[in-house]
């Protein structure tokens, strides 16, 4: 299901587009395998998920594994298998998402890959970028879904990364999803460094207000770590008693010291 817009052009503008963004024709779109897997990378929003994304898609394709990778929001059964889903010698398929299925069932995926962080530093974030404004029972009612749909995605996840741990080490991070993908069959351990350096190396697009089609960075997502805090104490330190469960689970703090 190629975007038309990018077949035509080479360029996609709706940050929202759920069709393929690759030439019609290309290797890897001319190509099928017999043993086509479903990835899923559901990390949530502002905890390194797109970084997990581009990863395991440049492992598919360095080394010269079929891929479809798409952007969806509300994964589905129709969607999947107009995709190429379960289809005779189809492509693997790698699915970008952040929301938890209402109806589809994942259990049918091979591997879930997901991310976490520090809910309260998530909330800077969104605070730093405008994403929400500075409104706490916005900001809680906002990450009760997050969490919601993150643990349900936890509980299925063939691997789950912190935040701190991509940022600090990424390519220890690249080779256990190399592994995961090399017991599922495909061999792509041997391309782990080159990967690396080409997931370094992508960069957001400047002059839009949409992602990159492909890597699917958006312009202007980078928060600075250096600019002063939004929150407050008082209101990080409810974030921080609301979500206690959650920070307790990922040794997360649960009172601002």
């Amino acid at each position: 299901m190629h975007c038309d817009e990018y077949v035509r052009t080479g360029k996609c503008f709706d940050g929202e587009c759920e069709y393929l963004h690759k030439p019609r024709g290309d290797e890897a779109s001319s190509n099928g395998t017999k043993n086509a897997l479903l990835v899923i990378s559901c990390g949530p929003e502002r905890t390194a998920s797109t970084w997990l994304f581009n990863s395991i898609r440049l492992l598919f394709e360095y080394s010269k594994q079929p891929v479809d990778s798409y952007w969806i929001h509300n994964i589905s059964q129709e969607k999947l298998e107009s995709r190429g889903f379960k289809q005779k010698d189809s492509h693997h398929l790698l699915i970008k998402t952040h929301d938890y299925p209402n109806e589809w069932n994942v259990n049918q995926a091979d591997l879930i890959f997901t991310t976490h962080r520090n809910i309260v530093e998530v909330a800077e974030s969104y605070v730093r970028l405008g994403w929400l404004p500075l409104h706490l029972p916005l900001l809680i009612s906002h990450f009760r879904r997050y969490e919601a749909d993150h643990l349900k995605w936890r509980d299925k996840a063939t691997l789950n990364f912190s935040f701190e741990e991509i940022s600090s080490d990424k390519k220890t991070c690249l080779k256990k999803i190399a592994q995961k993908l090399a017991e599922k069959g495909i061999d792509c351990q041997d391309v782990v460094n080159k990967v690396y350096e080409a997931v370094e190396e992508l960069e957001a697009p400047k002059g839009r207000s949409s992602p990159d089609p492909v890597s699917k960075l958006w312009p202007n997502h980078i928060s600075k770590s250096n600019v002063p805090q939004k929150l407050s104490r008082e209101d990080r330190q409810t974030l921080m008693k609301t979500f206690a469960q959650y920070q307790q689970f990922y040794g997360y703090p649960t009172e601002e010291l």
